[in-house]
């Protein structure tokens, strides 16, 4: 009987080896890492209108703190860009402030103002979600703000005065259900006194938006 030649024996014996590593290799590690996914974004505003009611504070004049309630309508020309109205009143909704009552009954106040209406254009810079409480998604939007408009005041003689006013300011909003979110917005307007100078309202507001058109849907 012939016996097998050692190449023969040396091949038999790699074939063998090769096979039971490949059995006993483990599998692979998966490259890609557990990474949790939060949903789309539902919220799409691109060429929706949007209506919000609002109520402010205007903490920054000496004499009195006023109060405006009021309206905004904006347009959402994409899902950055919105060009915006607004009017409020503020008049009935002031509130004397002590630095009032030390001031001679005999005097009356200058630049008093009543109501203003203003238009603005917005960038949103700021798209955001995250968990709230466990499961809860939150989305937030923040955004910078510009534009004009117009303030009537009231002189000691009770005369009214319309003069031109610019704003800035920057805004946060949070979507709560499919075709409305909270606003809060922080407004520096700015317009001339009638004795020279200029008065520089700051205004801080908190809204409730009610988008128009139907379910929010189909954003990124």
């Amino acid at each position: 009987m012939r016996r097998p030649s050692p190449a023969l024996a040396l091949l038999a014996l790699l074939v063998t080896g090769a096979a039971l590593a490949e059995e006993a290799a483990p599998d692979p590690p998966d490259p890609s890492p557990a990474v949790e996914v939060l949903q789309r974004l539902p919220f799409s505003r691109a060429g929706r209108f949007a209506v919000t009611p609002f109520v402010a504070i205007v903490p920054n004049d000496p004499f009195v703190t006023y109060f405006p309630a009021g309206l905004r309508v904006g347009h959402f020309f994409n899902e950055s860009f919105q060009s915006e109205v607004s009017v409020a009143y503020l008049d009935a909704l002031a509130v004397d402030r002590d630095l009032r009552d030390r001031v001679d009954s005999e005097v009356r106040l200058q630049d008093q103002q009543v109501a203003r209406a203003q238009w603005s254009a917005s960038w949103t810079l700021i798209n955001a979600k995250g968990r709230f409480l466990g499961d809860d998604v939150i989305y937030l939007r923040g955004h910078l703000l510009g534009g004009f408009g117009a303030v009537l005041v009231r002189d000691p003689d009770d005369a009214l005065d319309a003069r031109p006013e610019g704003l800035f300011g920057l805004g946060l909003e949070t979507h709560v259900t499919d075709t409305g979110s909270l606003r809060v917005e922080l407004r520096q307007a700015v317009f001339q006194r009638a004795l020279g100078g200029a008065l520089l309202p700051t205004e801080i507001s908190f809204g409730y938006a009610f988008y128009l058109g139907g379910p929010l849907e189909g954003a990124r």
